[in-house]
């Protein structure tokens, strides 16, 4: 068995006070007794999270950039697939080679990739619904997930007055 990547935190280090800065909380809330607390956890998905987001912005913008003229929106449908690579291959880590610490599990999925896509973790729960065989659940998962997503973001923007026929920009 390989050994499991961590995100260590010492207390005392620059990284714990600025964690601990950023909690709004006095020096000590990463002790050893504490290691794993709800702040803590938070911190770990909100700094994977703005690393996630960075990155995808500027990846959507590189591609953007090479491809302005295209009608299809390649920029999010790559960060999409990407995230989904990225999420198979970490869980592939993590269930063949129990590799990363949980702390490191929600560092990367919840945070970074959360940040960067949440699509990838829809991908994966619809292949990890395969994987258990529920291929029915799996399909209703999916199709009900894009079906409903275009239904909210519709009825959004028809309470927000733009109205099903409107085109972007049009008053």
């Amino acid at each position: 068995m390989a050994p499991r990547a961590s995100l260590k935190v010492q207390p005392g280090s620059a990284l714990s006070g600025a964690l601990e800065a950023a909690a709004g909380v006095g020096a000590g809330i990463l002790q050893e007794d504490s290691y794993f607390s709800p702040v803590r956890q938070a911190l770990l998905v909100g700094l994977g999270g703005f690393i996630g987001s960075v990155g995808r912005y500027k990846l959507g913008a590189a591609i953007l950039h090479h491809a302005a003229h295209w009608r299809f929106p390649l920029s999010t449908f790559l960060v999409n697939v990407t995230g989904c690579f990225v999420i198979g291959l970490l869980a592939g880590l993590v269930e063949h080679r129990d590799l990363f610490s949980p702390e490191t599990r929600l560092f990367l999925f919840t945070g970074v990739l959360g940040g960067f896509t949440t699509f990838s973790a829809f991908g994966y729960e619809g292949v990890f619904l395969l994987r258990r065989g529920e291929l029915g659940v799996s399909l209703a998962y999916a199709g009900l997930s894009v079906a409903c997503g275009f239904a909210a973001v519709w009825f959004g923007l028809f309470l927000a007055g733009a109205g099903a026929g409107a085109r972007p920009g049009s008053a």
